[in-house]
């Protein structure tokens, strides 16, 4: 019952001529509008019970970066959990989970981890499972196995959302495009930001965008896959690919 109608009902016969009444339902109605508000304000913190706008404020708030093109539903289940995310920050489940959303809700862009020692994760795209795979033998960035420390995000865009941009490609310098494919400079800044964010620690994390379907896959050749060639990793002009390093 709002408190302009409990006001009424509580007050004694005195207080329900014109006046009297007019009165309580003016202060009435301003008690109403105060817990209105607070309620309101409550909501605004609350994923589900908030509105739309406050979303982007709370994710925010939780360190969570929303994805271009991410529903408000997908984003709302995140936010839900995301104090459960936060407590394995660093796992490579969760960070290729985050990867994920700079591409939600799309399901032609297939993103894969691989650590050093050719240990692969995997996520399914639709129900959003990761899966790991131990191959031990069919990685070799640049002949140091020794180099247990590195790992890499591999991005397949063979279906989207970018396209190889070869060097012959009329451009401009500093048109915020990216040399290799059309990925801008944001949208570049914006992966490696969320690699940061959820990498281990101990990890230096580099991001991999691949344009075929057949390269770096946990299926791949063993031992070469992507076939470093020693240090200079001159092979790497030769792949359909751009390398976008890391923060």
């Amino acid at each position: 019952m709002p408190f302009r109608d409990s006001i009424l009902e509580l007050a004694t016969t005195p207080f329900l001529g014109p006046i009297g009444t007019a009165l309580q339902c003016a202060v009435g109605s301003c008690v109403d509008g105060t817990a209105d508000w607070c309620t309101i304000g409550v909501r605004a913190s609350m994923p589900g019970y908030c509105p739309d706008d406050a979303l982007p404020l709370i994710a925010r708030d939780m360190t969570l970066f929303r994805g271009e093109t991410e529903t408000v539903e997908h984003l709302t289940t995140r936010l839900v959990s995301a104090v459960d995310s936060h407590a394995i920050q660093g796992n490579p489940v969760e960070l290729i989970r985050q990867v994920y959303v700079a591409f939600t809700p799309s399901t032609s862009t297939p993103i894969r981890l691989v650590t050093n020692g050719a240990d692969w994760h995997e996520i399914n795209l639709t129900t959003e499972v990761v899966t790991e795979t131990y191959v031990g033998t069919n990685w070799n960035w640049d002949d140091h196995p020794e180099r247990w420390w590195r790992g890499w995000v591999i991005i397949d865009s063979s279906s989207g959302p970018w396209t190889l941009d070869l060097w012959d490609t009329v451009a401009t310098w500093g048109d915020g495009g990216m040399w290799g494919s059309d990925i801008t400079a944001s949208e570049a800044d914006a992966l490696r930001c969320i690699v940061d964010a959820w990498k281990p620690a101990h990890i230096y994390s580099e991001i991999v965008v691949t344009f075929s379907p057949t390269l770096f896959l946990v299926s791949g050749a063993s031992p070469a896959n992507p076939d470093g060639d020693g240090a200079s990793q001159t092979w790497k002009a030769s792949l359909p690919a751009a390398f976008l390093g890391s923060l």
